[in-house]
């Protein structure tokens, strides 16, 4: 069932005040916190999916640079170690990357400076957390 258009705008109207300051500076905050939401969402979720298989590449990694060959009997246990580090600085990291990302592109930046900028600010946040992380894995 589709609501009227009043509802919905006065329930969008009261959210948009709720989430920033709209109510302060009309119509700035349209993209903030569906921006932040989403990259912190997207981020959890590949970290969480993905990270026993990055857990498994990097023990590997680590034999072969050890000099012991690839190595058939891997360990297959806590591969989930270091998955703090890695949510603790991606998440947020995650998050920041969308939202700098949908805001110079609305102010009229090109999107190739958007994204080198955005990417930017991404790794400078997540690269400590990517070294305590690998650390902990192996």
């Amino acid at each position: 069932k589709i609501m009227p258009a009043s509802f919905s705008s006065a329930r969008w109207a009261w959210a948009s005040r709720w989430f920033c300051l709209s109510a302060v500076v009309p119509h700035y905050c349209t993209a903030f916190p569906s921006a932040l939401v989403a990259g912190a969402a997207a981020k959890a979720l590949r970290d969480l999916v993905l990270h026993p298989l990055d857990t498994v590449k990097a023990r590997r990694q680590a034999t072969a640079a050890a000099g012991g060959g690839p190595s058939r009997a891997l360990p297959l246990d806590d591969l989930y170690d270091g998955i703090g580090a890695a949510l603790a600085t991606g998440v947020p990291a995650g998050a920041l990357y969308l939202w700098i990302g949908d805001e110079l592109r609305s102010q009229g930046t090109g999107g190739a400076l958007a994204g080198a900028t955005a990417s930017l600010v991404f790794w400078a946040l997540r690269t400590p957390g990517e070294v305590i992380k690998v650390r902990q894995q192996v």
